[in-house]
């Protein structure tokens, strides 16, 4: 079976990272294929050890370089972002050809959940759900976008054909 997980990275030592590795190694030594594509690994040091048999493409998008920046810069990398993530992700879906994908809740998630593919889409989530519904309590004009966001999630998770939870 071919296998693609979906993450931001695996140089941040966290709990989706390590299991994310962990799953990917046991596949591997059950003779399954297994990629993990990242979108901000920047050729940094993984934080697990993870087998040669893996392959790790890294799409290059840097998601994470707009922090600290104001919210006009953060809307168009953001935007900019999400098309050059579309457009490679169908590049690595095709080039792969996989038997399944699965999503780790990162900015592929509703890329992912609008496309028609020939195979199962599954979608993680690995934080705490309480953190989760305390989005949408925010305040504000933050608390509106929030609330935007917190329904559009919701809308995603219903195209998938499995949401694993912690």
């Amino acid at each position: 079976m071919n296998i693609i997980y979906f993450i931001h990275d695996l140089h941040t030592i966290g709990g989706i990272e390590r299991v994310t590795v962990n799953k990917a190694n046991w596949l591997v030594q059950q003779g399954h294929t297994v990629s993990i594509v990242t979108t901000d690994q920047n050729s940094k040091k993984l934080a697990f050890n993870l087998s040669g048999k893996v392959k790790l493409i890294d799409l290059g998008l840097n998601y994470k370089s707009s922090r600290g920046k104001n919210w006009f810069c953060k809307a168009i990398k953001l935007i900019k972002n999400h098309y050059c993530h579309r457009i490679k992700l169908e590049k690595v879906l095709h080039d792969l050809s996989p038997d399944i994908v699965i999503s780790t809740f990162g900015p592929e998630m509703g890329i992912l959940a609008d496309m028609q593919l020939k195979c199962p889409k599954i979608l993680e989530f690995h934080s705490a759900i309480v953190q989760f519904h305390q989005m949408k309590n925010a305040k504000g004009i933050r608390g509106i976008i929030t609330r935007i966001n917190y329904n559009s999630i919701y809308k995603n998770i219903s195209k998938y054909d499995r949401f694993e939870i912690l």
